[in-house]
């Protein structure tokens, strides 16, 4: 213990190393915070008052010179914890918000390729409190309501050998690659329902097969009946909803469903 109390006070040795490790950790973990705009305060809080209230009295023992009091041993290894402690309050931190980020609203955290918050994308089924539901398109040359759309850009986009057909008999080519579902006019597939989200669902083709993923939609994308909570393969068939009532089927063979 001895030894350890040498070093831990003598010259530039384990006070300094400590002071920087717990510095760094908490500088780190304030910077990485920030800029992911996440609302974690008492993660901030506990590192900082931990490494403060560990390293504090030791530094000053050391600055003051005056190390060779009897208390000399305590303070060195509170000092040692005072670097461990905001270190691994980071690390967990780390674990704990890994690949989330902040909503302006303060929202609660969403995984970062959603690239929005849920619950600021979110239009719910009408009649729940501060709703405003969306109105669905009219067909300009009938005038009835519509329940889907295609998207106002992607009409360069190749297409692949799958469609989506929905229960008023419009049928939507999927792309190769990417096809985004959702209220929002960029989605490759514009859906007016109001329960539907802004970004709600999206389609991957690759090589020929293609999977459906749910964006952290609130009213939900079911596939035939079931709600898809991972990436889910797709048959010709497969009946997908999206929100509570726009049903799409997919098929690679359209002209079965006309």
């Amino acid at each position: 213990m001895a030894e350890f109390t040498t070093w831990y006070f003598s010259g530039l040795g384990g006070w300094a190393i400590c002071l920087l490790v717990g510095a760094a950790a908490v500088i780190w973990l304030l910077v990485d915070s920030l800029r992911r705009r996440l609302p974690v305060n008492g993660w901030r809080l506990g590192a900082f008052l931990s490494g403060l209230a560990l390293l504090a009295p030791a530094t000053a023992i050391k600055v003051a010179d005056g190390w060779q009091i009897g208390a000399a041993p305590a303070l060195a290894t509170a000092g040692l914890l005072g670097a461990l402690a905001p270190l691994g309050m980071t690390a967990a931190y780390a674990v704990r918000y890994r690949g989330l980020v902040g909503c302006v609203k303060g929202h609660k955290p969403y995984r970062a390729e959603l690239r929005e918050c849920p619950q600021c994308a979110r239009q719910t089924v009408q009649g729940l409190p501060g709703i405003k539901v969306e109105k669905p398109a009219t067909d300009s040359k009938s005038g009835a309501g519509r329940k889907t759309s295609r998207g106002a850009s992607k009409s360069s986009k190749p297409r692949s050998e799958g469609w989506l057909v929905d229960d008023e008999g419009s049928v939507y080519q999927i792309n190769q690659g990417e096809t985004t579902i959702g209220r929002a006019p960029q989605n490759d597939i514009r859906l007016w329902e109001g329960s539907a989200s802004r970004l709600h669902a999206k389609i991957i083709e690759k090589d020929n097969t293609f999977t459906i993923y749910d964006l952290g939609s609130v009213a939900g994308t079911w596939l035939n009946g079931q709600r898809v909570r991972h990436p889910e393969n797709l048959s010709s068939g497969d009946v997908l909803t999206f929100g509570s009532s726009v049903q799409m089927t997919f098929t690679t063979q359209p002209g079965e469903l006309k």
